[in-house]
């Protein structure tokens, strides 16, 4: 599965493409949650743009994604 619920908390099992032409998920599968990003895996660049990604998506503060 590619999420659980652990104390009122979701943990998601994500694989990330960087330096994709658009961010936006691509699929779920049994492995996971398959993500592209626009960003460049350098500097923290790509971490930081699944963290407003995700935050969009879920609708939730950017202070409660982890990574």
């Amino acid at each position: 599965m590619w999420f659980k619920i652990i104390n009122q908390q979701v943990e998601l099992r994500i694989l990330v493409k960087p330096n994709a032409k658009q961010t936006g998920i691509l699929k779920v599968s049994d492995e996971g949650l398959h993500v592209s990003l626009h960003a460049k895996p350098q500097d923290g660049e790509a971490n930081k743009a699944l963290i407003a990604y995700l935050s969009k998506v879920f609708a939730v503060p950017k202070s409660q994604v982890i990574l």
